[in-house]
Protein backbone atom coordinates (compact mmCIF):
# COMPACT_ATOMS: atom_id res chain seq x y z
CA UNK A 1 0.00 0.00 0.00
CA UNK A 2 1.31 3.45 -0.86
CA UNK A 3 2.57 5.51 2.04
CA UNK A 4 0.28 8.48 1.32
CA UNK A 5 -2.75 6.50 2.42
CA UNK A 6 -1.50 6.73 5.99
CA UNK A 7 -1.29 10.49 5.99
CA UNK A 8 -4.05 12.86 7.08
CA UNK A 9 -4.81 15.76 4.77
CA UNK A 10 -7.11 18.16 6.64
CA UNK A 11 -7.53 20.44 3.61
CA UNK A 12 -9.33 17.59 1.81
CA UNK A 13 -11.44 16.52 4.78
CA UNK A 14 -15.13 17.37 4.21
CA UNK A 15 -16.56 19.83 6.69
CA UNK A 16 -18.56 17.96 9.37
CA UNK A 17 -21.16 20.73 9.15
CA UNK A 18 -21.77 19.71 5.54
CA UNK A 19 -22.98 16.29 6.65
CA UNK A 20 -25.13 17.74 9.42
CA UNK A 21 -26.61 20.89 7.91
CA UNK A 22 -25.91 20.52 4.21
CA UNK A 23 -23.85 22.79 1.95
CA UNK A 24 -22.92 26.07 3.60
CA UNK A 25 -23.60 28.03 0.42
CA UNK A 26 -27.08 27.61 -1.00
CA UNK A 27 -27.43 28.24 -4.74
CA UNK A 28 -29.37 31.25 -5.95
CA UNK A 29 -32.36 30.58 -8.16
CA UNK A 30 -31.07 30.53 -11.72
CA UNK A 31 -32.85 33.13 -13.87
CA UNK A 32 -31.06 32.47 -17.14
CA UNK A 33 -28.58 35.35 -16.84
CA UNK A 34 -25.94 34.25 -14.35
CA UNK A 35 -23.11 31.73 -14.51
CA UNK A 36 -24.95 28.55 -15.42
CA UNK A 37 -21.95 26.26 -14.95
CA UNK A 38 -21.39 27.49 -11.37
CA UNK A 39 -25.10 27.11 -10.60
CA UNK A 40 -25.03 23.57 -12.00
CA UNK A 41 -22.11 22.57 -9.77
CA UNK A 42 -23.79 24.02 -6.66
CA UNK A 43 -27.12 22.33 -7.37
CA UNK A 44 -25.41 18.99 -8.02
CA UNK A 45 -23.86 19.38 -4.55
CA UNK A 46 -27.38 19.72 -3.15
CA UNK A 47 -28.50 16.61 -5.05
CA UNK A 48 -25.51 14.74 -3.62
CA UNK A 49 -26.34 15.86 -0.08
CA UNK A 50 -29.91 14.60 -0.59
CA UNK A 51 -28.58 11.28 -1.97
CA UNK A 52 -30.35 11.68 -5.31
CA UNK A 53 -27.46 12.80 -7.56
CA UNK A 54 -27.47 9.39 -9.27
CA UNK A 55 -30.87 10.25 -10.72
CA UNK A 56 -29.02 12.38 -13.28
CA UNK A 57 -27.61 9.15 -14.77
CA UNK A 58 -31.06 7.72 -15.45
CA UNK A 59 -32.88 4.75 -13.94
CA UNK A 60 -30.64 2.16 -12.31
CA UNK A 61 -31.27 -1.50 -13.16
CA UNK A 62 -31.67 -2.54 -9.52
CA UNK A 63 -34.55 -0.08 -8.92
CA UNK A 64 -38.15 -1.01 -9.56
CA UNK A 65 -40.37 1.54 -11.27
CA UNK A 66 -42.00 2.83 -8.09
CA UNK A 67 -38.66 3.32 -6.32
CA UNK A 68 -37.27 5.12 -9.34
CA UNK A 69 -40.32 7.39 -9.57
CA UNK A 70 -39.93 8.56 -5.95
CA UNK A 71 -36.15 8.88 -6.32
CA UNK A 72 -36.28 10.91 -9.53
CA UNK A 73 -39.21 13.11 -8.48
CA UNK A 74 -37.18 14.27 -5.49
CA UNK A 75 -34.30 15.23 -7.79
CA UNK A 76 -36.73 17.01 -10.14
CA UNK A 77 -38.22 18.97 -7.25
CA UNK A 78 -34.78 20.15 -6.11
CA UNK A 79 -33.78 21.26 -9.61
CA UNK A 80 -37.02 23.17 -10.14
CA UNK A 81 -36.79 24.78 -6.70
CA UNK A 82 -33.54 26.47 -7.68
CA UNK A 83 -34.95 27.86 -10.94
CA UNK A 84 -36.83 31.11 -11.46
CA UNK A 85 -40.43 30.85 -12.65
CA UNK A 86 -39.41 31.95 -16.14
CA UNK A 87 -36.77 29.24 -16.45
CA UNK A 88 -39.09 26.65 -14.87
CA UNK A 89 -41.55 27.26 -17.70
CA UNK A 90 -38.88 26.31 -20.21
CA UNK A 91 -38.39 22.84 -18.70
CA UNK A 92 -41.95 22.14 -17.58
CA UNK A 93 -42.40 19.46 -20.25
CA UNK A 94 -39.32 17.47 -19.25
CA UNK A 95 -40.12 14.13 -17.58
CA UNK A 96 -36.99 13.40 -15.52
CA UNK A 97 -34.21 15.17 -13.66
CA UNK A 98 -31.77 14.02 -16.36
CA UNK A 99 -33.96 15.58 -19.06
CA UNK A 100 -34.30 18.82 -17.07
CA UNK A 101 -30.56 19.28 -16.66
CA UNK A 102 -29.82 18.36 -20.28
CA UNK A 103 -32.41 20.87 -21.48
CA UNK A 104 -30.89 23.58 -19.28
CA UNK A 105 -27.43 22.78 -20.64
CA UNK A 106 -28.70 23.13 -24.21
CA UNK A 107 -30.30 26.46 -23.35
CA UNK A 108 -27.61 28.10 -21.26
CA UNK A 109 -24.21 26.68 -22.17
CA UNK A 110 -23.25 29.24 -24.80
CA UNK A 111 -21.62 27.01 -27.39
CA UNK A 112 -24.35 24.37 -27.28
CA UNK A 113 -27.03 27.07 -27.21
CA UNK A 114 -25.65 28.69 -30.37
CA UNK A 115 -25.57 25.39 -32.24
CA UNK A 116 -29.09 24.55 -31.09
CA UNK A 117 -30.46 27.92 -32.22
CA UNK A 118 -28.93 27.54 -35.68
CA UNK A 119 -30.24 23.98 -35.97
CA UNK A 120 -33.77 24.95 -34.93
CA UNK A 121 -33.83 27.92 -37.30
CA UNK A 122 -32.74 25.70 -40.17
CA UNK A 123 -35.42 23.11 -39.36
CA UNK A 124 -38.11 25.79 -39.23
CA UNK A 125 -37.08 27.44 -42.51
CA UNK A 126 -36.96 24.07 -44.30
CA UNK A 127 -40.34 22.90 -42.97
CA UNK A 128 -42.72 21.91 -45.79
CA UNK A 129 -46.18 20.38 -45.69
CA UNK A 130 -46.49 17.00 -47.42
CA UNK A 131 -50.18 16.60 -48.26
CA UNK A 132 -49.80 12.86 -48.83
CA UNK A 133 -48.78 12.20 -45.22
CA UNK A 134 -49.71 15.27 -43.15
CA UNK A 135 -52.98 17.08 -42.50
CA UNK A 136 -53.11 20.86 -42.38
CA UNK A 137 -53.86 20.81 -38.66
CA UNK A 138 -50.87 18.55 -37.93
CA UNK A 139 -48.64 20.77 -40.04
CA UNK A 140 -49.72 23.89 -38.13
CA UNK A 141 -49.06 22.12 -34.82
CA UNK A 142 -45.57 21.17 -36.00
CA UNK A 143 -44.92 24.74 -37.16
CA UNK A 144 -46.00 26.19 -33.80
CA UNK A 145 -43.94 23.61 -31.90
CA UNK A 146 -40.80 24.68 -33.75
CA UNK A 147 -41.54 28.38 -33.15
CA UNK A 148 -42.00 27.62 -29.44
CA UNK A 149 -38.69 25.76 -29.31
CA UNK A 150 -36.93 28.81 -30.75
CA UNK A 151 -38.61 31.09 -28.22
CA UNK A 152 -37.10 28.95 -25.44
CA UNK A 153 -33.71 30.07 -26.75
CA UNK A 154 -34.88 33.71 -26.66
CA UNK A 155 -35.33 33.75 -30.45
CA UNK A 156 -38.62 35.60 -30.83
CA UNK A 157 -39.75 35.88 -34.44
CA UNK A 158 -41.88 38.84 -35.49
CA UNK A 159 -45.45 38.15 -36.64
CA UNK A 160 -44.44 39.11 -40.17
CA UNK A 161 -41.59 36.59 -40.13
CA UNK A 162 -43.84 33.83 -38.75
CA UNK A 163 -46.50 34.50 -41.39
CA UNK A 164 -43.88 34.51 -44.17
CA UNK A 165 -42.29 31.24 -43.02
CA UNK A 166 -45.68 29.56 -42.57
CA UNK A 167 -46.91 30.58 -46.02
CA UNK A 168 -43.69 29.38 -47.63
CA UNK A 169 -44.23 25.96 -46.01
CA UNK A 170 -47.68 25.44 -47.59
CA UNK A 171 -48.57 23.83 -50.94
CA UNK A 172 -49.48 26.13 -53.84
CA UNK A 173 -53.20 25.40 -53.56
CA UNK A 174 -53.41 27.73 -50.54
CA UNK A 175 -51.96 30.71 -52.41
CA UNK A 176 -55.28 32.29 -53.46
CA UNK A 177 -56.57 32.28 -49.87
CA UNK A 178 -53.39 33.79 -48.54
CA UNK A 179 -53.18 36.47 -51.21
CA UNK A 180 -56.78 37.45 -50.50
CA UNK A 181 -55.92 38.04 -46.85
CA UNK A 182 -52.73 39.92 -47.68
CA UNK A 183 -54.57 42.36 -49.93
CA UNK A 184 -57.45 42.76 -47.49
CA UNK A 185 -55.27 43.86 -44.55
CA UNK A 186 -52.23 46.03 -43.96
CA UNK A 187 -50.81 43.57 -41.42
CA UNK A 188 -51.43 40.02 -40.23
CA UNK A 189 -50.71 38.02 -37.12
CA UNK A 190 -49.91 34.35 -37.47
CA UNK A 191 -52.88 32.97 -35.55
CA UNK A 192 -55.28 34.82 -37.89
CA UNK A 193 -53.73 33.12 -40.89
CA UNK A 194 -53.94 29.73 -39.15
CA UNK A 195 -57.60 30.27 -38.25
CA UNK A 196 -58.42 31.25 -41.82
CA UNK A 197 -56.64 28.20 -43.23
CA UNK A 198 -58.41 25.81 -40.83
CA UNK A 199 -61.79 27.45 -41.43
CA UNK A 200 -61.40 27.07 -45.19
CA UNK A 201 -60.22 23.47 -44.80
CA UNK A 202 -63.25 22.56 -42.66
CA UNK A 203 -65.62 24.34 -45.04
CA UNK A 204 -64.24 22.46 -48.05
CA UNK A 205 -64.51 19.15 -46.19
CA UNK A 206 -68.14 19.83 -45.24
CA UNK A 207 -68.95 20.89 -48.79
CA UNK A 208 -67.51 17.67 -50.23
CA UNK A 209 -69.56 15.62 -47.76
CA UNK A 210 -72.67 17.56 -48.78
CA UNK A 211 -72.04 16.98 -52.49
CA UNK A 212 -71.51 13.25 -51.91
CA UNK A 213 -74.78 12.98 -49.97
CA UNK A 214 -76.66 14.84 -52.69
CA UNK A 215 -75.23 12.56 -55.36
CA UNK A 216 -76.22 9.46 -53.39
CA UNK A 217 -79.77 10.70 -52.72
CA UNK A 218 -80.31 11.74 -56.35
CA UNK A 219 -78.64 8.77 -58.01
CA UNK A 220 -81.78 7.08 -59.33
CA UNK A 221 -84.06 10.08 -59.78
CA UNK A 222 -85.60 11.59 -62.94
CA UNK A 223 -84.77 14.81 -64.75
CA UNK A 224 -86.62 16.98 -62.22
CA UNK A 225 -84.50 15.57 -59.42
CA UNK A 226 -81.50 16.19 -61.66
CA UNK A 227 -82.38 19.88 -61.63
CA UNK A 228 -82.49 19.82 -57.83
CA UNK A 229 -79.08 18.15 -57.86
CA UNK A 230 -77.77 20.93 -60.05
CA UNK A 231 -79.13 23.54 -57.67
CA UNK A 232 -77.44 21.76 -54.76
CA UNK A 233 -74.14 21.92 -56.60
CA UNK A 234 -74.52 25.63 -57.12
CA UNK A 235 -74.82 26.17 -53.38
CA UNK A 236 -71.28 24.95 -52.77
CA UNK A 237 -69.51 25.69 -56.07
CA UNK A 238 -68.21 29.13 -56.97
CA UNK A 239 -69.38 30.42 -60.37
CA UNK A 240 -66.28 32.59 -60.68
CA UNK A 241 -63.37 30.23 -59.94
CA UNK A 242 -65.37 26.93 -59.96
CA UNK A 243 -63.84 25.75 -56.70
CA UNK A 244 -65.80 23.78 -54.11
CA UNK A 245 -66.40 25.33 -50.70
CA UNK A 246 -67.65 28.87 -51.28
CA UNK A 247 -70.03 30.92 -53.42
CA UNK A 248 -69.18 33.74 -55.81
CA UNK A 249 -69.89 36.51 -53.28
CA UNK A 250 -67.22 35.07 -50.97
CA UNK A 251 -64.66 34.13 -53.61
CA UNK A 252 -61.11 35.09 -52.51
CA UNK A 253 -59.94 35.31 -56.13
CA UNK A 254 -62.78 37.64 -57.10
CA UNK A 255 -62.18 39.74 -53.99
CA UNK A 256 -58.52 40.01 -54.92
CA UNK A 257 -59.44 41.11 -58.44
CA UNK A 258 -61.78 43.81 -57.09
CA UNK A 259 -59.13 45.08 -54.66
CA UNK A 260 -56.59 45.37 -57.47
CA UNK A 261 -59.11 47.24 -59.62
CA UNK A 262 -59.87 49.62 -56.74
CA UNK A 263 -56.17 50.30 -56.28
CA UNK A 264 -55.74 51.07 -59.98
CA UNK A 265 -58.66 53.52 -59.82
CA UNK A 266 -57.08 55.29 -56.85
CA UNK A 267 -53.75 55.54 -58.67
CA UNK A 268 -55.44 56.85 -61.85
CA UNK A 269 -57.34 59.43 -59.82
Amino acid sequence: MSEWHHHYYPEYEPDLDYYINGPSREPQKFNGKGDFRLWEVEVCDILGYEDVAEALDGKADFMNQQEWKVFDEKACSILRFYLSKEVQNKVVAEKSSKDILEKLERLYLKKDSFIERITLRKQLYKLRMDESTTSLRDHLEEFNRRVLELSEFDVNLSEEDKVSILLASLPDKYNHLVMGMLYAKDSLVCYEVEEMLLFNENRNAQAKVGVTKNQDSCGGSNSSSGSAKSRNHRVVECFYCHEIGHVRNHCPKLELKKQRADRREIMDF
